[in-house]
């Protein structure tokens, strides 16, 4: 069982370390961080953006996914 982060930055206000430390502040800890950077969360489906498609390749049954 794997515990996955996924997050998307497409703008200034946005940061990766921001919304890790954010989701690490909840208490959990990953074995994966992904993130997308620079893509529109509006015009671009999450199955669409590059590591979008890599969480639907790692993501497993009983897996935890944390969405920031």
């Amino acid at each position: 069982m794997a515990t996955i982060l996924y997050g998307r930055v497409s703008t200034a206000e946005q940061t990766v370390g921001h919304q890790r430390i954010q989701a690490e502040k909840a208490g959990f800890s990953f074995d994966y961080v992904l993130f997308d950077v620079g893509v529109s969360g509006l015009s671009v489906p999450l199955r669409e953006r590059p590591e979008g498609r890599r969480l639907f390749d790692l993501l497993r049954h009983g897996d935890v996914l944390v969405v920031r």
